[in-house]
């Protein structure tokens, strides 16, 4: 199959109207060289989350300089409203039923506000073959990437994306409510489209490490792929690292009590807890009683846990998933 330098274009699309009449619009970047398949690649699904934009910038300066046989589609800033407010959902006052959009997929034209934007996006989502979901999560979560299966063609986009972990699963959030296809990933793996999502970290700032890890993870793939067959002078990618399959199969930790959630100091992301593991404990700030001790309740590796704070009975605390294997390593 011949290999030509990528073809760059882009578009403004409508997703929405302002109630003053202006049009709401995201930008459509495309890069084309010859036939192969198609990846589409989003991010700012929240507004914070701002590492996924960037690592598609440096991403768009490495595919304008490559030769490859293929298609790629990115949106840098899926959700504009929440961008431009610096919120993480999308204003109530734009959608007070459906703030975070990474809950409605794919769509409704019927809809709240936020439902019927996404329905506008989701036409170009499904022409491709591949699709990947850029965030960052939080400072207290584990950098990895999420794919609903651990099978061959989730795999081909986990693998050599190249992050330390790579975590299984619907999402705790599905499994609760008993809801499907409500994420942007379950979306697209319901109409047969083998989708990736990536956790980037440094929610709310500009992390270097992290956008590096995303360009070069997201250049790995489309080499993988064979979209990019030919890098452009003075980029070289380091090897994947080995990850570390772990499986999100355990029901998140939440407090019963509201108050402050003090964290025990010692324990952090990335450790491997043993059942019921303190995690720290609420209290009531007005009486310095103590409310609640929180345990893990289930052994394995402690993914996501909130860094402290004012916390809500019922709110999530912490993210704990099971290990495939002892060592868990796959090559």
């Amino acid at each position: 199959m011949s290999s030509e330098l990528f073809r760059h274009d882009s578009e403004r699309v409508p997703i929405g109207i302002l109630p003053h009449g202006n049009e709401i619009n995201i930008t459509v970047h495309r890069y084309e060289s010859g036939p192969g398949d198609t990846v589409y690649i989003q991010a700012g699904q929240h507004g914070i989350e701002l590492n996924g934009p960037v690592a598609l910038k440096r991403l768009h300066h490495a595919l304008i300089r490559s030769e490859g046989s293929g298609t790629v589609v990115i949106v840098p800033v899926v959700n504009p409203i929440a961008f431009d407010n610096r919120e993480y959902s999308t204003p109530p006052n734009y959608d007070a039923r459906n703030g975070n959009i990474n809950r409605v997929w794919p769509g409704n034209e019927n809809g709240s506000y936020v439902e019927r934007m996404v329905n506008e996006l989701w036409p170009i989502v499904t022409q491709a073959d591949y699709a990947i979901d850029l965030h960052t999560g939080s400072p207290e979560m584990l950098p990895h990437v999420r794919i609903c299966q651990n099978t061959t063609p989730q795999c081909r986009l986990a693998r050599p994306f190249g992050s330390e972990y790579r975590l299984i699963g619907e999402g705790p959030g599905n499994q609760e409510n008993n809801s499907k296809k409500t994420t942007f990933r379950l979306a697209a793996e319901g109409v047969n489209i083998p989708a990736l999502t990536v956790e980037l970290g440094n929610s709310g700032s500009v992390g270097i490490e992290a956008v590096r890890r995303g360009r070069n993870g997201l250049m790995r793939i489309l080499q993988s792929l064979g979209i990019v067959t030919g890098l452009p002078d003075g980029l070289t990618l380091p090897e994947p690292s080995s990850q570390r399959v772990i499986y999100d199969d355990v029901p998140p930790v939440r407090t019963p009590a509201s108050g402050i959630f003090e964290p025990t100091s010692e324990l952090g992301v990335g450790q491997v807890v043993e059942a019921d593991t303190k995690l720290g404990h609420v209290f009531n700030p007005a009486t310095f009683n103590q409310e609640a001790t929180i345990t893990g309740g289930d052994s394995g590796v402690l993914y996501s846990r909130l860094d402290g704070g004012i916390v809500f009975s019922g709110e999530r605390i912490a993210s704990i998933a099971t290990e495939q294997s002892p060592g868990g390593q796959i090559k």
